[in-house]
């Protein structure tokens, strides 16, 4: 199963062109999420994810998160300001919760990493061509995205979104952009 169309290219065309984190959390209740972030119930906004990019400020203070269903059974969670979540609090309760996180311009791609039931588990990268994989749960959806050793950055991202679509269901085409989902402010502090 891949993409017809390249992930983080998409991403990109829609204004993440510095930083993008995302969180795909198990579960289809993304109000349960909101709850679970503390976010301030009167900073609440339906729409869809091109107008909540009016609101990108990658490196803000101000923690501003787009929460909506991703498919039946997996929520996805993004940071349209600031970029930090607290993945053990949104995974307890037996959740898996799988994060992709790129910064440009200070720690570039970081690795794909696997929550569940509030703890770490796993990175679950694609393995390098040649390479063998890790040995978890998810390497069977590895087939076809093993990584060139001089792939770029970006081509590793692709691979890591193309994974993510693999396990949920779901890619990330045009109707994601366009779905409805509710940005929401985390009011300051509350997490440090």
């Amino acid at each position: 199963m891949f993409s017809m169309e390249n992930q983080w290219d998409l991403l990109v065309e829609h204004g993440f062109r510095k930083r993008f984190l995302g969180l795909w959390v198990e579960g289809g209740d993304p109000d349960e999420l909101a709850w679970r972030l503390r976010v301030a119930p009167e900073a609440r906004l339906e729409c869809d994810l091109d107008t909540a990019m009016r609101w990108y400020a990658p490196y803000a203070q101000t923690r501003i998160a787009w929460i909506g269903a991703h498919t039946p059974g997996w929520t996805r969670v993004i940071a349209i300001s600031g970029a930090w979540f607290p993945q053990e609090t949104l995974s307890e309760r037996g959740l898996r919760l799988f994060q992709v996180e790129y910064d440009q311009d200070v720690d570039g791609l970081r690795d794909l990493d696997y929550y569940h039931d509030g703890a770490f588990i796993a990175e679950i990268n694609p393995p390098y061509l040649g390479e063998e994989a890790e040995e978890t749960e998810y390497a069977r959806y590895h087939a076809g995205l093993e990584l060139n050793p001089d792939a770029t950055q970006e081509a590793a991202l692709n691979a890591f979104l193309c994974l993510i679509g693999r396990i949920t269901g779901r890619f990330i085409d045009q109707d994601w952009f366009t779905s409805i989902g509710t940005l929401h402010r985390i009011p300051d502090g509350i997490w440090d």
